[in-house]
């Protein structure tokens, strides 16, 4: 029958020796080579042996170390608890990482590396309460161990090793889904951009607007008549953005007392700008209507406008203000660009703003400190904006909308795809560790036997504790 009614109850420093980290003195620069690998926290999870590391110590710094031996469970102890892998070769780690290494005749090591990866939750059950969590060495030597008989352990493993592989492959293959709707969608917007998405449209109307009739209406909407454009292959006119807007300008920045947590007008930063749409539930700011008609008047901004940030990195967040309130205003970071509607469209403008070309093209000449990119007003308005009829514009818009929510609904079935996957993968450890992936065998070594091998050992140990004598210092 299977459960776990013949396991016994231990602790994980009752079935193997617990061992701390540590950092060789970082003065000596002789203790760093490349001989041993010196584990950190950041290098766990993310493959289930480990034969190298980022820092290496040398055969020196190893006698500084506490080196462990091949077979030996990594768990990480302090901040991001339960971080986990498997020592493939003689290693140490730093003092954030405590490892066990396992009475190989009371437990098979890859037994116990799949036990811990169950139990993250129970760590920060017995972390200390601080603002980062940590669990030092007593602390993790208590926390409870599960112990079959030594021959169940082996079929458990060797049923898991047969599943989770599996499961982790499936987990492989779909993570590298998000990478390719990324690329879908920028292939999408660079073919909006460049005339070849609705190159089979245009066909079926040889009258639409050339390049020379935009270029003349865009000449009776600007008072300079002295307007530089080209032509691409499909006829498109190419102007500056500020030929085809009425107003491109940033925001300003009021006094930190004229920014409230409630008021009529709404106040958006960058942050607000997600998955290039407007996110005004996060931090939510305000400004009153006098400050908004005042101080900030010129950067009141409507629905329709299209926005862009000029300070990063990152750069190239768009979005367009919705209509949830009639009047918005904008901070220093963002730029907006008021689209002369009989020329350009909102929504195609901001196709082109996303597909990020117009930044590409001036990204050698960014300003700002050391790590800030910026973009600045004269550089927004020399964009270059390729312009086709509006039918066009609008079929464009209808095009991207619809491929845009097909890589959508893609991108829904593949995390929900992910959920189940981590739920198999949760579950079959679950049931591992229930006693219920595989058949007990009355023939095998009773648990019981292994704890009293167990407590046999610790008596031997601790008369030998009573008589050794203190290492000379």
């Amino acid at each position: 029958m299977m459960g776990r009614e013949h396991w016994v109850e231990t602790s994980l420093g009752n079935v193997g020796e617990i061992v701390t980290g540590n950092t060789p003195s970082k003065s000596n620069t002789a203790f760093y080579g490349k001989e041993y690998p010196w584990i950190k926290p950041d290098e766990l999870d993310n493959e289930e042996f480990l034969f190298s590391s980022k820092e290496m110590l040398s055969s020196l710094g190893a006698k500084q170390a506490r080196v462990l031996p091949k077979n030996s469970v990594l768990v990480s102890c302090i901040g991001n608890l339960g971080k986990i892998a498997i020592s493939g070769k003689e290693l140490a780690t730093n003092q954030q990482i405590n490892s066990i290494i396992f009475k190989d005749s009371i437990v098979d090591y890859k037994f116990g590396f799949h036990y811990i990866k169950t139990i993250k939750e129970l760590l920060y059950q017995y972390a200390s309460t601080t603002t980062l969590p940590i669990i030092n060495k007593s602390k993790f030597s208590n926390i409870p161990f599960p112990l079959p008989p030594l021959n169940e352990q082996k079929r458990i493993v060797e049923k898991l090793d047969a599943i989770l592989p599996k499961v982790k492959s499936a987990k492989a293959r779909l993570d590298k889904i998000p990478s390719i709707l990324k690329k879908f969608r920028q292939s999408v917007l660079s073919a909006a951009c460049s005339g070849k998405l609705t190159e089979d449209w245009r066909e079926g109307y040889p009258n639409l607007e050339n390049g020379d009739t935009i270029y003349t209406r865009t000449k009776s909407f600007n008072k300079s008549t002295n307007i530089e454009y080209m032509e691409n292959e499909f006829g498109w006119f190419t102007t500056k953005a500020e030929n085809i807007t009425s107003r491109i300008t940033k925001g300003t920045t009021p006094k930190s007392g004229d920014i409230h947590a409630n008021g009529p007008i709404p106040y958006l930063k960058v942050y607000n700008i997600v998955d290039q749409s407007i996110n005004f539930h996060y931090k939510s700011q305000y400004v009153s209507k006098e400050t908004h008609k005042g101080f900030l008047q010129r950067s009141i901004i409507y629905p329709g406008d299209v926005l862009m940030n000029i300070v990063g990195p990152p750069l190239g967040k768009v979005a367009i203000t919705p209509d949830e309130f009639e009047e918005w205003n904008i901070n220093q970071a963002i730029a907006y660009f008021r689209p002369i509607k009989e020329l350009i469209i909102s929504e195609y403008l901001y196709i082109v703003l996303c597909d990020g070309k117009p930044i590409q093209e001036i990204s050698k000449e960014f300003r700002g400190s050391a790590g800030q990119q910026n973009i600045s007003l004269e550089q927004s308005r020399n964009f270059l904006i390729p312009i086709p009829s509006l039918e066009e514009q609008y079929e464009i818009v209808r095009r991207v909308e619809n491929l845009f929510a097909l890589a959508d609904s893609l991108e829904s079935k593949y995390k929900k795809a992910m959920e189940r996957v981590d739920k198999i993968e949760q579950s079959v450890l679950a049931k591992a560790f229930r006693g219920e992936l595989v058949e007990p065998d009355p023939s095998d070594e009773p648990a019981s036997e292994l704890l009293k091998r167990i407590i046999e050992e610790k008596a031997k140990l601790m008369v030998g504790n009573k008589y050794r004598k203190k290492p000379l210092r």
